[in-house]
């Protein structure tokens, strides 16, 4: 029996949830499945993600580390929010 998934939806969710202990877990699992070259192959044929989303998945995977956190922009927050920092 083969097990599919579609690998790129489930490590696209790790990264935005920015969290570095989920990133680790989900990285060492791959790693002992067995299956980190498989993420890199679905990554790389990925035809239907935006360039820039798709590059950064994959400096995640290369590199074991989230991307810098980029500030809000007036553009990115939704309707009437107001950044806090």
């Amino acid at each position: 029996m083969e097990f599919k998934t579609e690998m790129v939806p489930i490590f696209e969710k790790v990264v935005a949830a920015r969290d570095p202990y989920g990133l680790l877990a989900h990285l060492t699992a791959l790693e002992t499945a067995g299956m980190r070259g498989q993420m890199e192959i679905e990554l790389e044929a990925n035809a239907g993600a935006i360039e820039d989303v798709n590059q950064r998945l994959q400096n995640v995977l290369a590199t074991g580390t989230l991307p810098a956190e980029e500030p809000a922009t007036a553009t990115s927050l939704p309707n009437g929010a107001v950044e806090v920092r």
